[in-house]
């Protein structure tokens, strides 16, 4: 059997993510990226970047959050609130109206691209604490549980 080669996966991992995002040709000052990572409608994210004075703002144009408020998921206050201003923080993106931001330099680019990339997955994932959702697992618990207990019932009996 052959050896693991860490390195070897590193690389292969960063040509497939090459391979599998996209850049639209620049405007100007600004210009669109596509990611392969997808959101919870499987739908690839997509990122907009911009030429600042002081370097480069990194930005989903409301995508995320606006995806979530046509589904009727409401982050305005309460707990879903702490929750996505927590994951603003732990990832260092701004909510600017609806637009999850990030300010980069071409320097540090690619690590900021990659936390904007994840706080959009963490955000859009928050749909999964929805009262639907959580009514329906609560429902799928609920009857699984009932159906083990007469089960045990069955078998002891």
């Amino acid at each position: 059997m052959d050896r693991l080669d860490g390195e070897s996966l590193v690389r292969r991992y960063a040509d497939w993510l090459r391979a599998e995002s996209s850049a639209d040709s620049c405007d100007g000052d600004a210009c669109k990226i596509e990611l392969p990572y997808m959101n919870s409608r499987r739908n690839h994210l997509q990122v907009y970047v911009s030429r600042t004075e002081s370097g480069l703002t990194i930005s989903d144009l409301g995508e995320t959050v606006g995806d979530l408020g046509l589904r009727g998921f409401d982050i305005g206050a309460g707990a879903r609130k702490r929750k996505l201003d927590g994951l603003l923080r732990s990832f260092g993106v701004s909510l600017v109206g609806e637009d999850l931001r990030i300010a980069a330099t071409e320097d540090d680019f690619p690590r900021r691209l990659n936390e904007l990339a994840h706080c959009m997955m963490a955000v859009d994932g928050m749909i999964e604490t929805s009262p639907s959702r959580v009514a329906r697992l609560f429902e799928e618990d609920s009857q699984k549980a009932e159906a083990e207990k007469k089960q045990a019932a069955l078998a002891g009996g």
